[in-house]
């Protein structure tokens, strides 16, 4: 391929919508959760979705996060439809979720946490062989994701039970950095917070969309309001 054409297929790129909701309805029985849901968000943006209590604002993070499956509508990211069966479905697709109970495990402390269902196995043979963990090395780069987002964490050996809310955000928020998301949905972030934290954590929501080229965030503190629902 041409270096003109590779520029041509770039810009092409830019121009679609990075994520791309159409008349997206989900029904659990006779009750439905959500009707003909409509929205874009393009790269670098942050947006965010309004609404009381129980207007279906979960309801669509999970559709967007593949725990559920929208009964109508589409969902398109750079302009290609994807159906998600799962949760790791959407992660292949460039989509990370920092959920509102954060899936978290508080007994474990912030490299497990990082690395969870993701953990690096020992590159010694034997090791390796016995499935035993490379503690080390999820530490160093559990370090090395949430110094990315400056947080303010004293310790990384503290388990997550020992942190603030504002810390356990942070942690939350740096597993999906780090596992190099296009698109990170965050469900209220800061719905159990204080003033001071809920600062802190909106500072970083700020960090990967300017530290890493192409994050988009779905949030409540927002640039844009995607959709009233």
């Amino acid at each position: 391929m041409s270096e003109f054409n590779q520029q041509d297929d770039s810009y092409t790129l830019l121009q679609r919508p990075a994520l791309e909701v159409k008349n997206i309805s989900k029904s659990f029985g006779s009750i439905q959760a959500l009707k003909d849901v409509s929205f874009t968000i393009n790269r670098g943006e942050v947006v965010g979705l309004l609404g009381d209590n129980g207007a279906g604002k979960s309801t669509l993070v999970n559709c967007i996060s593949g725990i559920f499956k929208h009964t109508n509508g589409q969902i398109l990211i750079d302009g290609k439809e994807v159906n998600f069966s799962s949760p790791q479905d959407s992660r292949k697709h460039g989509i990370e979720t920092v959920y509102q109970d954060l899936a978290i495990i508080p007994e474990f402390d912030i490299a497990a946490n990082l690395y969870l269902n993701r953990e690096i196995i020992s590159k010694n043979p034997i090791l390796k062989w016995i499935g035993w963990l490379d503690k080390k090395a999820m530490e160093k780069q559990a370090q090395t994701a949430l110094k990315r987002l400056n947080s303010r964490i004293p310790s990384f050996a503290e388990k997550i039970s020992n942190l603030s809310g504002g810390q356990r955000q942070a942690v939350s928020i740096g597993r999906a950095v780090n596992w190099g998301a296009d698109i990170v949905v965050m469900d209220e972030p800061t719905a159990a917070l204080g003033v001071e934290q809920s600062a802190q954590v909106n500072e970083l929501n700020e960090e990967p969309r300017r530290k890493q080229r192409g994050i988009r965030t779905l949030r409540a503190a927002c640039l844009r309001v995607a959709v009233n629902i």
